[in-house]
């Protein structure tokens, strides 16, 4: 398991145990990470590109979509969370996680990042319901110095540093339950403010952490 992914592999772990998965219609977009994870009642992973989770919407509906790591490679990301929200049973969950300060990786396309203010606004628009407790993040500057000399986050070591400092989230992640109430909320343009000096605010963190870095070889 890569360094970066411990933690947030552990919470999403905890949050899937009081589940009950084994009555859960799942869909995973992208890998098939969480395929044998969990006894899923049904398991569906269509392939890209023939299913384009930007474009393509399944006739059926399931309990739960899991999209890990996925939503910085595709080029429409409010479009893939509506068609998720599309394809789920009314309060069904989707479970995502999202890179923020984190290298360069097209796979075939590397278009974005997302921080939990910027992940929320996608979600609330797509007609998610977000609460605080829904959100978290995890990263440190020595996961991120190691990722990015190495250009990749190296495999967890018993011992390596897995304390969070919210100052450096390398990864996004969020299980949120469909809005029946609504199919997309409105946001207050302030908030979309505040996001967009996030982002250009840890984009400055991160080519500063880079340069200590490497400074230090």
């Amino acid at each position: 398991m890569h360094w970066v992914r411990k933690r947030m592999t552990e919470e999403a772990q905890k949050a899937f145990n009081k589940l009950p998965t084994s009555n859960m219609r799942a869909l995973e977009i992208g890998g098939s990470t969480w395929r044998t994870n969990y006894k899923w009642a049904d398991y569906a992973n269509p392939p890209f590109p023939n299913f384009d989770i930007c474009l393509n919407v399944l006739p059926e509906q399931f309990d739960v979509i899991l999209m890990d790591q996925v939503l910085e490679h595709v080029t429409e990301p409010d479009e893939a969370l509506k068609n998720c929200n599309r394809m789920l049973k009314d309060g069904g969950y989707l479970w995502i996680s999202v890179p923020f300060m984190y290298p360069y990786h097209p796979g075939p396309l590397d278009c974005w990042r997302f921080s939990k203010t910027g992940l929320r606004i996608l979600l609330t628009k797509a007609g998610f319901k977000c609460e605080e407790s829904s959100i978290d993040a995890w990263g440190n500057s020595r996961c991120l110095a190691a990722t990015a000399i190495g250009g990749y986050d190296p495999e967890y070591q018993h011992g390596m540093d897995l304390t969070n400092d919210e100052k450096v989230p390398m990864v996004v992640w969020a299980l949120v339950r469909k809005n029946n109430e609504s199919a997309a909320q409105s946001v207050d343009p302030k908030v979309v403010d505040i996001y967009r000096i996030g982002v250009r605010n840890a984009l400055r963190a991160l080519l500063v952490s880079i340069r200590h870095a490497i400074a230090k070889q």
